[in-house]
């Protein structure tokens, strides 16, 4: 049972203009939703590595924008691999018998050879042959303190380039090449909108959104559909969250903690999961016409009835393009119907579309101001981000290690297997704190896109249906 409820008796009418999209900026910055964000981007990263596991594909730093590697292109990379960690140990020679060992054992086995061994173990080899090229250097007293030093040194920076190399001929997993295609958009996205670019904006916004995931599908039709539309149930799962924090902030000033968002997305899961699947589902049954006239025309004798039938195949089709657009257009809005109205499926679907449709160039216009208005946020938190951790490492350095600190502010993680003793220890630890710190600004992200299409949906809802936006559901 619920019932609509608003605060106007308290506020008095309240314009359109309530609703600000720039406001989200500080708004989105309530600690108690950085969990449900965090958590969401970090299943992100889960799913992308999953689909990896699943469709296994080679590709080069470069990304999605050349072909994948050949198996000579893979066993040249090793081999560049191989020669980087043999100049790094300290017995290149073991090391070469050790490498044909397991050759021999790969070849025995039927198994087709690319990499000797896995860029982990090599890794992993290249640590343990510097360790003992170090050892030998401490324990040689032939050396003074300073020949040691710069031996030592040059040990430790042959290790650091032999992990970059390792680092750059990996091969790369199709999804996690998608996810770096991704980033540098995002990239494209800032600059351009800072250097005034109009047309590179556009283009960066149309490679995130249509050519980068095209290039995705079309190499694997079936783990990416599989995979991006789980993604994007969970994060119309936590969008629906983070939304009912926002629209209960914005029209009665009740803040929501964690928990309670989760729970009302919680009690609302089926509909919040399917937001993205019906209309997929929808697209697919529209485009079962095309397909079975396309499969009846390759039968003797009816192919004629199906060329006919030609004109009906084309209309399906249309419809299926329509209501692909408007869904994906529509989207941003849905988690927010169902966080506002309390809408079931069908409803919050139709309510999005609708403000869509009756507006079309004002929507347009507000998606763009809340690209505009989540790349300044990101830009803002970013360099909040980057100064914090500046002038903590700077802060704690005083009574921490200067090679800890450097090493773990690295962010890769090989700094930190270059130190020993307790140094090493600690470095890890920082290393890991600072990975979770880096993950905030992806968080703050989602929490700003939450707020903003929680903000956007009260906006259009007040200009096509002249709706106070301060009304919001109230669910016993």
């Amino acid at each position: 049972m619920g019932c609509s409820t608003t605060d106007s008796s308290s506020r008095g009418i309240v314009s359109p203009r309530f609703v600000s999209l720039f406001d989200a900026i500080p708004a989105a910055l309530q600690p108690s939703r950085f969990p449900i964000a965090l958590l969401c981007v970090l299943l992100f990263g889960g799913l992308l590595s999953l689909g990896d596991a699943l469709a296994p594909h080679d590709f080069t730093a470069r990304g999605l924008h050349l072909a994948e590697r050949t198996s000579s292109d893979a066993r040249i990379a090793a081999m560049r691999a191989e020669a980087a960690v043999r100049e790094a140990v300290a017995d290149p020679i073991a090391f070469d018998e050790m490498l044909q060992f397991m050759a021999a054992d790969a070849k025995a086995s039927g198994a087709v050879r690319t990499w000797d061994v896995s860029c982990e173990t090599l890794a992993e080899i290249a640590r343990d042959g510097v360790a003992s090229r170090v050892a030998l250097i401490e324990a040689d007293a032939t050396l003074d303190d300073a020949a040691r030093a710069r031996a030592t040194l040059a040990a430790k920076n042959g290790l650091s380039r032999a992990l970059d190399t390792i680092d750059e001929c990996r091969p790369r997993g199709l999804f996690e090449s998608f996810a770096q295609e991704e980033q540098r958009a995002a990239s494209q996205l800032v600059m351009a909108l800072f250097a005034l670019d109009f047309d590179g904006f556009c283009l960066a916004a149309s490679g995130a959104i249509f050519r980068a995931p095209y290039a995705l599908w079309r190499l694997e039709p079936f783990a990416t559909s599989v995979v991006l539309l789980a993604i994007l149930a969970c994060a119309c799962f936590a969008a629906t969250a983070l939304a009912r924090m926002s629209a209960l902030d914005l029209a009665m000033g009740r803040k929501l903690s964690a928990r309670e968002g989760a729970w009302y997305a919680g009690d609302r899961a089926v509909r919040c999961f399917a937001l993205p699947l019906a209309p997929v589902a929808v697209v697919v049954l529209l485009l079962l016409v095309p397909a079975i006239l396309g499969t009846l025309s390759a039968l003797p004798g009816v192919d004629v009835l199906s060329a006919l039938l030609f004109p009906i195949a084309l209309l399906f089709a249309l419809l299926a393009s329509v209501v692909a657009i408007v869904s994906l257009l529509a989207l941003p809005l849905m988690p927010a119907a169902v966080a506002v109205e309390d809408s079931d499926l069908a409803d919050a679907i139709t309510r999005a579309t609708s403000l869509v449709l009756a507006r079309p160039l004002d929507w347009l216009l507000v998606l763009v101001t809340s690209l505009v208005t989540l790349a300044i946020g990101g830009c803002i938190v970013s360099i909040v981000l980057q100064v914090t951790e500046v002038l903590s490492l700077s802060a704690a350095s005083v009574f921490l290690e200067p090679t800890s600190l450097e090493s773990a502010a690295a962010g890769d993680g090989e700094g930190v297997e270059l130190l020993t003793g307790t140094s090493r220890f600690a470095g890890v630890l920082l290393s890991g704190w600072l990975t979770l710190f880096h993950a905030l600004l992806g968080a703050y992200l989602f929490s700003l896109l939450g707020e903003l299409a929680t903000r956007a949906y009260l906006l259009m809802r007040a200009r096509v249906e002249g709706e106070d936006p301060t009304t919001v559901h109230q669910s016993a």
